[in-house]
């Protein structure tokens, strides 16, 4: 039983601000931005682990003329994406460099919201195969991976080892486990992102590639 995902979810970033909630795109209409030139405005979903303060303060010490300016959009993945959109497509230029999800690379990218990066100018091949293909969309690079991560599944070992038990490999085992040894210790058997948002849809995915399944065909269809 698998229980990470290959590209797990990442960010991108455009490497225009740094040599480096998916990776960094860059508007399409930013001339200044995609020219490398600032000052620059980088919005982000909330920054819950406050790394990217301290990186920027880097940034702009290095390079006074192009300021990089932070805007903490909310922690919620689909408040984030509803806001860009709303401010996309209004036109105006609040945002230079938006931080994505790789879940939104294509429709960013179709809607021409932002623009193609070339391909020379990043060490793509010390990336993730699968993480840079996040970033492409029409075999044309949109965005640079910042961070990606996978999910885990996590256990009690003590109280495992104390059961003379070894970590569920099976969905069966888990519930298993679930049903029969967490209760004796006030402990629920397995936890979960289920509220209605992309939280659940990455459950679901995990579930489903771990029993050996898939959710889209090769060619990328249902």
């Amino acid at each position: 039983m698998r229980w990470t995902r290959a590209a797990g979810r990442a960010l991108l970033v455009a490497a225009v601000v740094l040599a480096g909630y998916a990776g960094f795109g860059v508007r399409s209409d930013a001339g200044a931005a995609s020219a490398g030139r600032g000052p620059l405005t980088l919005v982000t979903a909330g920054d819950l682990t406050d790394y990217l303060p301290p990186l920027l303060d880097d940034w702009n010490d290095a390079h006074p003329g192009e300021r990089v300016t932070l805007v903490e959009l909310p922690d919620s993945a689909d408040e984030t994406r509803a806001q860009m959109i709303s401010e996309l497509r209004s036109g105006r230029d609040r945002f230079d460099v938006l931080n994505i999800d790789v879940a939104w690379t294509s429709e960013f990218a179709a809607a021409g919201w932002i623009a193609p990066l070339d391909r020379g100018r990043f060490p793509l091949d010390a990336f993730l195969r699968p993480v840079v293909d996040t970033a492409t969309f029409d075999g044309r690079l949109y965005a640079v991976p910042y961070v990606t991560n996978a999910g885990l599944l996590y256990y009690r070992k003590d109280i495992l080892d104390q059961e003379g038990e070894q970590p569920p490999r099976t969905w069966a085992e888990l519930a298993r486990q679930a049903r029969t040894i967490a209760p004796k210790y006030g402990l629920d058997g397995y936890a979960g992102q289920f509220l209605p948002y992309e939280g659940l849809t990455v459950n679901v995915t995990e579930a489903v590639h771990s029993a050996g399944g898939s959710i889209l065909r090769d060619d990328g269809a249902r």
